[in-house]
């Protein structure tokens, strides 16, 4: 099993020129087949190759992009599927949205861990990834910093409800924004669960909502967005909408005062105030993951690789490297 890295990571088994990339995100040969981890746009090309993912993801996919040529094979959750007589894949839960996955690799002296994005915490809807022993990890560093820790999510839970709860009694319009896949599913759950009330969602929302739905994730009750507006005391919208000129047609239109959250981990949103709630792991929960994985290299992809492999070397004195240190036509160490 031979690992490489270009424009994203792929495994190759020489014996049987067989490639696969993983999470690839420029257009590649159609000979190539492809492992996608989840339904995010940023982590799916749409190409004629043929890719391995789950029924879940495929499901999300001929949402987010309905025109898609992608030719699916679906493989089991928790199932292990032989890539090559030599390789075999095993798709295993990353926690960080419904269907996210992680590949856990095997050839007949190597094992290799691929997060893609993950978390380890669980939440309303999903459980937390939990971690595999393997001789190479390769781990997304989206909060690979170590000013990135999040409070517990049943005290941020309590807080929120308590702010909005707070809101309501004052008769406010809350506008809480949450990416379509993964956070407005979670915070759907979460007024439902903590404040008894139905929140109103755009389409694009509610059209991932079925998906979780048809696959037993019980999300509880919401109403979509189409001119009912003065309805709403809770609405859910993605991130990019919530906007000055947006809030204030708003409470024009409503005649009430605008209270704006962001659900996120960052904290750079202006003018609203942030949820510190996300479906990527922190750094505490990184630096866990990679003691536990107990691995003898550790690649670091996506978001502040250069930092978390800095800080792994320094505190767990792993064999860490950023993929900035790759050439393009750098092989790896995983030959055998």
């Amino acid at each position: 099993m031979n690992l490489n890295y270009t424009h994203c990571f792929s495994v190759s088994d020489k014996y049987e020129n067989k490639i696969f990339n993983i999470d690839q995100t420029k257009l590649d040969s159609l000979e190539k087949q492809v492992l996608i981890t989840h339904g995010h746009t940023d982590h799916i090309t749409n190409t004629p190759q043929q890719a391995l993912t789950n029924k879940i993801n495929k499901e999300i996919i001929d949402i987010v992009l309905p025109k898609n040529k992608i030719d699916f094979k679906i493989i089991k959750q928790n199932k292990t599927t032989d890539l090559t007589d030599r390789i075999k894949v095993t798709s295993k839960n990353a926690g960080h949205v419904l269907g996210s996955s992680m590949y856990y690799f095997e050839s007949p002296s190597k094992s290799l861990l691929y997060t893609g994005d993950f978390a380890t915490k669980d939440s309303l809807l999903l459980d937390g990834a939990q971690p595999l022993e393997a001789d190479t990890l390769i781990i997304e560093s989206t909060f690979g910093r170590e000013n990135f820790v999040f409070p517990e999510r049943k005290e941020v839970y309590d807080d929120f409800a308590e702010k909005l709860a707070n809101d309501l009694q004052q008769n406010k319009l809350i506008i809480v924004g949450a990416y379509a896949l993964g956070k407005s599913q979670e915070i759907i759950k979460f007024i439902n669960k903590y404040l008894g009330v139905t929140p109103f969602v755009t389409q694009n929302i509610a059209d991932i909502n079925r998906v979780y739905e048809h696959n037993e994730q019980h999300l509880g009750q919401y109403d979509i967005l189409n001119g009912n507006i003065k309805e709403a005391n809770i609405i859910i919208v993605p991130p990019n909408l919530i906007k000055k000129d947006v809030i204030k047609t708003l409470s024009h239109q409503t005649h009430k005062r605008i209270a704006t959250y962001i659900v996120t981990g960052w904290d750079f949103y202006k003018g609203t105030s942030c949820v510190p709630i996300s479906d990527h792991a922190d750094f505490n929960d990184i630096l866990d993951f990679v003691k536990k994985v107990n691995p003898k290299v550790v690649y670091c992809d996506h978001g502040f690789h250069k930092d978390l492999a800095y800080l792994l070397r320094k505190k767990l004195k792993v064999n860490a490297k950023s993929v900035s240190e790759f050439s393009k036509k750098n092989i790896l160490d995983f030959i055998e």
